[in-house]
């Protein structure tokens, strides 16, 4: 049985969402020239399976990590037979959730 988040881990996530939020704010006040010439300097970035990366996740991976040629999560690598290497840290990108039901009536 999973126990419930520490005031640590808590306070760990809330920081973590709130870094994200302001890099995807710093994204949304960049033009659209700029967020293209932001993508550009990450030679169209994809996924360990072979998928490309939107152009607002690609900007996001290039203020985080700007050397990154190949990313992944971690059950990503693992399904493609890599290991992710201790001490490494992931990198924040928005995920698709589907539209609310609110939105759907």
């Amino acid at each position: 049985m999973r126990k419930p988040p520490t005031d640590e881990q808590k306070a760990a996530a809330k920081e973590k969402r709130m870094k994200m939020g302001q890099l995807a704010r710093q994204i949304g006040k960049m033009t659209d020239e700029q967020r293209a010439d932001l993508a550009a300097g990450m030679n169209g970035i994809a996924t360990i399976e072979g998928r490309r990366l939107s152009l607002h996740n690609t900007c996001m991976l290039a203020l985080q990590i700007p050397n990154a040629s190949v990313v992944g999560g971690f059950q990503q690598w693992k399904r493609a037979g890599r290991m992710v290497m201790k001490g490494q840290h992931g990198a924040a990108i928005w995920i698709p959730l589907g539209i609310p039901k609110a939105e759907t009536a």
